[in-house]
């Protein structure tokens, strides 16, 4: 994989959403903060919406959310907000 190609974060990552989410599907609201486990990425399952691939598959409390890079950090056990 090149550079330009190259992923943040990685399968088994625990990564932080950055922004309140409300899933329609589930009617389940996740909150700006929340921790959640890389579980996939787009060579895995491809998933796709209007903006093109998203970059992500995270679980977060039970629930699979498809997200694009920018929309998460990467956790800091060590340092809490």
């Amino acid at each position: 994989m090149d550079k330009e190609n190259k992923k943040l974060f990685k399968v088994g990552d625990l990564v932080v959403n950055q922004f309140p989410l409300h899933l329609d599907i589930y009617d389940f609201v996740i909150q700006e903060g929340e921790i959640g486990l890389v579980i996939g990425t787009p060579e895995d399952d491809d998933i796709v919406n209007n903006f093109g691939a998203y970059d992500y598959t995270v679980l977060i409390r039970g629930i699979e959310v498809a997200y694009f890079e920018t929309e998460l950090k990467k956790h800091n056990k060590d340092k809490k907000k």
